[in-house]
């Protein structure tokens, strides 16, 4: 019986999908958080119809880095109307399907350090599935 675990590519693209609403007042310290990570090749912020100036400071994060390449990996994704957390979730999880290795699924609103992802995608990359 072989009793190994398949291991994931240590090259693999690995995605941080993070629902956000109303959260102008930590966005952008949560986008730099995780964009200095290196296992993270692409941030997915899902805005769930937030009504103050969410989306705003996310654009402007963007316009401030022009070129960088921090801002090419990052993309926003506006749903119309509050559609609640779990909704938002699914539609970053679409996005990504056939896109990246690995999803890592997040709130942005900084009550979990994004500092332990790096610790999660080292567990998957020994064969943790979860």
């Amino acid at each position: 019986m072989n009793s190994s675990v398949a291991k994931a590519p240590v090259q693999s693209k690995v995605w941080v999908v993070a629902a956000c609403f109303n959260e102008e007042a930590v966005i952008c310290q949560f986008i730099q958080r995780v964009l200095a990570l290196s296992e993270v090749s692409r941030l997915v912020l899902v805005d769930d119809g937030s009504v103050d100036k969410t989306v705003e400071r996310v654009c402007d994060w963007q316009r401030t880095q022009n070129e960088e390449a921090e801002a090419k990996k990052l993309t926003l994704l506006e749903l119309t109307r509050n559609f609640g957390k779990e909704a938002a979730m699914l539609a970053g999880l679409d996005y990504a399907r056939d896109q990246c290795s690995a999803v890592v699924l997040i709130d942005s609103d900084l009550q979990h350090p994004p500092e332990l992802i790096p610790r999660m995608v080292d567990s998957w990359r020994n064969g943790a599935e979860v």
